[in-house]
């Protein structure tokens, strides 16, 4: 099994129409940068980002894994190539927006991001230096 994790081009649409059936995610949310892992030329993954306010800091949006590439270290790679890619472009700090209990948030804290209550400017948020 051939196994690719690239960034998303403009002409992804039709792989990422057929990904999004499994997810039910709104079109409108695949906005900003992000890499789609490929198991034999079909999604399996996709992890999308954007800038915050401060360079310094990167928004993990999301990251999706196809139910049967799940814990089987799928979403482990994409996070962690995503993470690396983020770094190179000068980012210093990761972001999750979530509740503690979120599975996001939960899945983030296994790679060392620590989770930090709501404030007056922000909301609930995991955070990790890179």
């Amino acid at each position: 099994m051939r196994i690719d994790i690239r960034a998303i081009s403009p002409t992804d649409g039709n792989l990422i129409m057929d990904f999004k059936e499994e997810f039910g995610f709104n079109e409108d949310e695949v906005t900003g940068d992000g890499f789609i892992m490929l198991h034999n030329n079909k999604i399996s993954g996709m992890c999308l980002y954007a800038p915050l306010n401060n360079p310094d800091y990167t928004r993990i949006k999301f990251i999706f894994i196809s139910e049967e590439y799940r814990n089987t270290g799928c979403g482990r790679k994409l996070l962690m190539h995503t993470l690396r890619e983020i770094r190179k472009n000068g980012t210093k700090y990761a972001v999750v927006f979530g509740k503690e209990d979120e599975p996001f948030s939960r899945f983030a804290k296994k790679f060392g991001f620590s989770f930090h209550k709501e404030t007056e400017n922000m909301p609930d948020y995991n955070i990790i230096k890179l």
